[in-house]
């Protein structure tokens, strides 16, 4: 599994917890063209809401086949959906506790 990660608020810690799980198939990108050249071979995408832009979208719907999850560091995904999120890749939020 390939998981294409970003984060700024918590990512020392996000990247603590997912080294514990999944180690060599985090691949922590900075911006949306290091993720776009990473989504192509991903099976997953944990961000930011915002970080799924335009450019970000039009990668995962055109050039993303095996993508299955979309993982929201924020509350709600509205922004996701109408920017548009295949319906073979299940959007979800990250639930703070």
């Amino acid at each position: 599994m390939k998981v294409v990660l970003n984060a700024s608020l918590g990512k020392a810690q996000l990247q603590k917890r997912f080294a514990e799980q999944i180690a060599g198939q985090a691949i922590w990108v900075d911006d949306a063209d290091a993720a776009i050249g990473e989504l192509a071979t991903a099976d997953a995408l944990i961000c930011p809401d915002h970080f799924y832009s335009e450019k970000v979208a039009a990668a995962v719907r055109g050039a993303s086949p095996n993508l299955r999850w979309i993982q929201l560091l924020t509350a709600g995904f509205d922004h996701a959906k109408r920017l548009g999120v295949p319906k073979h890749v299940t959007p979800s939020r990250l639930a703070w506790t």
